[in-house]
Order: C-alpha cells, then structure tokens, then sequence
C-alpha cells in the first residue's frame, strides 16, 4: 500500500482543516450514532485494554523508549509553540 508522506499528509491537513469548522460542527450536532450510548459500550474493550496495557508494563517501556533527551527535545519543538493556544 502506497502512503503519502508525512510532509504532504501535514500540507493537506494545513491546507483543509481550517475550512472544515462547518463539517466538524454538523457531526457534532447531527451524529450518525449516540456519543454516549456508543462510549458506554466500548467501556469492557476500554477496561482490557488498560489491563493488557499494565500486564505488558507498556507506560515503562514507553518511557524508556523515549527516554529524556527526546522528551525534552520535542516538547521544545513542539509544546512551547503551542502553549498559548493550548492554555486559551
């Protein structure tokens, strides 16, 4: 299967998304499926996954993966531009 890169895929979201407010409103207003009702019955999928999530010691391995270094370095990259919209 042939992807697009990730350079193209974020020109494109760039370019569309902020002309899509309308759309993402009619969803939000007018759903195909009931928001709770749907989310009450993803809850058991939800709980195993948190479980097989802490079986598998998955946040730890996350953290080492990732380690400080890159931590700091994108939350740099990426955090401190977007604080101020993100704290409005």
């Amino acid at each position: 299967m042939l992807v697009k890169s990730a350079i193209k895929i974020g020109e494109k979201w760039a370019r569309v998304t902020p002309g899509r407010a309308e759309d993402y409103e009619s969803g939000v207003r007018n759903p195909l499926k009931d928001w709770a009702t749907e989310t009450k019955a993803a809850e058991r999928r939800y709980e195993e996954g948190i479980r097989a999530s802490i079986t598998r010691k998955a946040f730890g391995k996350g953290v080492d993966r990732v380690g400080t270094a890159k931590h700091k370095a994108k939350t740099i990259l990426k955090g401190i531009p977007r604080w101020g919209e993100g704290v409005r």
